[in-house]
């Protein structure tokens, strides 16, 4: 389930490559947190949705014009800045210590995906909003196509996953599962490794996606 060794070098590796990115990203958040100014938020859409390849843009309809899609995002969200701000208030305290945390991050992120699919994204944008949200609370997992199906391989659905925390309403149903499978991996990490963190697991799953596709490139050969 939790490879040390390959732990090690995912982490080696964010360090060299990753680091600076991430922490310019976290610091941007803590100094501007909240969506009540169209400048500021304007930056942390267009900063984190194309640093982390998002794809935010492509789920909001073009204006024709350059950047119109950011532009109508970040108006959206400071039209909704209380509502934004409300929800993500709700986990502003939380360090992901317990699995209650990670279940009420899972209902947050449900509510900002339908908060956005209601009128501005025309399909959901469950994998920005948890890169959004990460670079707010860090200890939010961020979700995407690499990190889905490595953490696919890596924990197996059963029971426990399953019964890990009890899924909320509101929650976006493929973003649960994966926190509930994410879970069990930090459980598992940080018995291991105490100081393991989620954004060094997230590495990992990258590190452990792109070694499954080098090793079934081989194995079909030319």
């Amino acid at each position: 389930m939790f490879d040390g060794k390959t732990f090690e070098k995912a982490v080696a590796e964010r360090n060299r490559n990753w680091t600076k990115t991430d922490a310019i990203l976290y610091q941007m958040c803590r100094d501007m947190p909240r969506h009540d100014s169209p400048g500021e938020t304007r930056a942390k859409l267009l900063i984190i949705g194309r640093s982390y390849a998002t794809g935010i843009e492509r789920t909001v309809r073009s204006k024709g014009q350059q950047g119109s899609s950011v532009e109508q995002l970040a108006e959206y969200f400071c039209r909704n800045a209380t509502l934004i701000d409300g929800q993500m208030d709700r986990i502003r305290s939380l360090d992901g210590s317990r699995v209650e945390h990670f279940r009420e991050a899972v209902d947050v992120h449900g509510h900002l995906v339908r908060i956005l699919t209601k009128k501005i994204c025309t399909r959901s944008p469950r994998s920005f909003v948890s890169k959004y949200l990460h670079f707010h609370f860090p200890f939010v997992p961020i979700y995407d196509s690499y990190a889905q199906l490595a953490l696919s391989r890596a924990i197996p659905w059963t029971d426990a996953v399953e019964e890990a925390f009890k899924s909320p309403r509101s929650a976006d149903e493929t973003y649960c599962f994966f926190c509930k499978r994410f879970w069990t991996l930090y459980e598992e990490a940080a018995s291991r490794k105490p100081q393991a963190l989620v954004k060094e697991l997230d590495r990992y799953l990258c590190y452990l996606e792109r070694a499954h596709r080098r090793r079934s490139s081989r194995l079909s050969g030319p």
